[in-house]
C-alpha cells in the first residue's frame, strides 16, 4: 500500500522547538542579534533588542539560532518566555522561576 502523502514531510518543523541546520538569507538579522548579544562575550550585559514581525517569520528561530552559534564560544544560558501566554510583567518573572526553558 502507498504511504499517504502530505503537504509536509516532517512535522517537526512546525515545532518551536525545531531548529533548521542554517538560515538563508537572514546574515542581516543574525548580524543585528549577534551584536546585541556580543557585550556577553566580555561578560558585559547585552544591549536590548526588540524583533518584531508577523508570526511564523522566524523570530524565534533566528535568535535561537544565534544563541546556539554564541554557545560554541561561551558557557551561556537562555530563557524562553511566550509573551502571548505571560501577559504581565509578574508572569513572566514567575515563569522564568519557576520553569527556564
Amino acid at each position: 500500500m502507498p504511504s499517504k502523502r502530505t503537504v509536509i514531510d516532517n512535522r517537526k518543523v512546525l515545532t518551536t522547538e525545531y531548529l533548521p541546520n542554517s538560515m538563508p538569507s537572514r546574515d542581516a538579522e543574525q548580524k543585528e542579534i549577534a551584536r546585541a548579544l556580543e557585550p556577553l562575550m566580555e561578560e558585559g550585559y547585552p544591549r536590548n533588542l526588540l524583533i518584531h514581525g508577523p508570526p511564523g517569520t522566524g523570530k524565534t528561530a533566528i535568535t535561537e539560532y544565534v544563541i546556539e552559534d554564541l554557545k560554541q564560544y561561551e558557557d551561556i544560558e537562555k530563557f524562553y518566555v511566550n509573551c502571548f501566554d505571560e501577559e504581565t510583567k509578574k508572569d513572566v518573572l514567575y515563569d522564568l522561576l519557576e520553569d527556564p526553558y
